[in-house]
């Protein structure tokens, strides 16, 4: 596990970086304050732009993920299934036990938001966020697979952001983002290790 944490430093100091920046914001205004912060700076141009990097947590493309691995590399073929798995299983038990509303059911008949007519805007289950948690288990995926750790740094900025596109698209808070990227991080690092551990002991059975 040590090695497996030094050899993605990059992800993980950048990724902590964001994360202590998320905590002071939610230390210094709630959860709500920040959520009509994002809320209230909107433009056209990133109406658009948001509804289409939230896509990067959706369910299809981790799947497409997956596939890519099928045909390519076997062990991150299982890697990504078995985070895929592990991370949704975490991340709904936790909504159902929660049981949280969504930003529209705290403020709807207090505040005019700011909502985009083509999107669907759910109103239970806002806690963790399952688009963050996907964005940051595939984040962590590829910077575990690519040999250059430089893009480490933008796979995190990507996952960030689809992160930020679920707050300002009025589906969560910044405190169900904070901590659905936790989620995917830590439980797709579990996973990452369980695998190279049975990898690596398979090719040294294989040996003997």
């Amino acid at each position: 596990m040590e090695q497996l944490l030094k050899s993605n430093k990059v992800f993980f100091g950048f990724y902590t970086f964001l994360v202590v920046i998320a905590l002071i914001f939610l230390a210094l205004y709630g959860k709500e304050g920040t959520f009509l912060w994002v809320n209230q700076h909107n433009k056209p141009l990133l109406d658009k732009l948001f509804f289409c990097l939230t896509y990067l947590g959706d369910g299809v493309s981790f799947v497409i993920l997956i596939l890519v691995f099928l045909f390519t590399n076997k062990q991150w073929f299982y890697t990504s299934l078995l985070s895929l798995a592990a991370t949704t299983i975490v991340a709904q038990l936790i909504k159902l036990v929660v049981h949280e509303y969504r930003p529209y059911m705290h403020f709807h008949d207090k505040v005019h938001l700011h909502l985009l007519s083509w999107v669907n805007v759910h109103q239970s289950n806002s806690f963790p966020s399952g688009h963050t948690v996907t964005a940051f288990s595939m984040a962590l995926i590829l910077s575990c697979f690519v040999n250059n750790k430089r893009w480490s740094m933008l796979f995190v900025l990507l996952a960030a952001l689809a992160g930020y596109s679920r707050v300002y698209l009025s589906q969560h808070f910044l405190s169900d983002v904070s901590t659905g990227s936790f989620i995917g991080v830590t439980v797709t690092l579990m996973c990452v290790y369980a695998v190279k551990m049975y990898y690596g002991t398979s090719a040294i059975k294989s040996l003997q």
